[in-house]
């Protein structure tokens, strides 16, 4: 569980009777609702890996209602109706239009854009970036500043959500492996 980091790092082809259940840009909302949607469907779990990181619990990821209401046509299956309401912002009528016609929230045309699709691996995603074409001093710095500079560390909301998952996962009787992933020189340069 966790986001991109975890989506394209951790292949399930190499370690056994595993799913990658980690999504682009999940927060530890997202995280909460996808856990609990896997035990509400009875599927068993005996381990899972989660992601923590600094930039997790910025007050960025829940900007504008976060994942949650930029993907409401993905969300609105597994979170309940008054939790999207609080989580996004928006009214009734808007999370209905947003969930089933996911082009009016996007503003562009949902269904005709290319998609350039990756392989996948039981939710893993085989990365095509090129990061040698990446200037990845600007990249660090966008990114530290979009998550730190002038933001809540750690956000309430996503700390709360946070320590539900954990809750969760430990009523489920659940193991957790923790992996935080190491900050590249380029990120430490601007987060010091």
């Amino acid at each position: 569980i966790g986001d991109s980091h975890t989506h394209y790092s951790l292949n399930p082809e190499y370690i056994p009777h595993t799913f990658n259940y980690a999504s682009d840009s999940s927060t530890y909302i997202e995280n909460y609702y996808e856990v609990k949607d896997i035990f509400d469907r009875g599927i068993k779990v005996d381990t899972v890996v989660l992601q923590i990181s600094s930039h997790g619990f910025s007050s960025m990821v829940i900007e504008n209602g976060g994942t949650v209401a930029r993907n409401s046509w993905r969300y609105h299956k597994i979170v309940p109706l008054t939790d999207l309401k609080i989580l996004t912002g928006y009214s009734y009528p808007e999370i209905i239009i947003f969930s089933y016609f996911p082009f009016i929230q996007s503003g562009k045309d949902f269904f005709v854009n290319k998609i350039e699709m990756n392989e996948q691996i039981l939710g893993w995603q085989k990365g095509l970036a090129d990061f040698s074409k990446i200037d990845m001093d600007e990249k660090a710095r966008r990114t530290v500043e979009g998550h730190f500079l002038n933001k809540t560390v750690p956000e309430r909301k996503v700390f709360n959500y946070y320590i539900k998952l954990l809750q969760l996962l430990k009523s489920n009787q659940i193991k957790v492996i923790f992996v935080k992933y190491p900050l590249s020189k380029y990120y430490s340069n601007y987060a010091l």
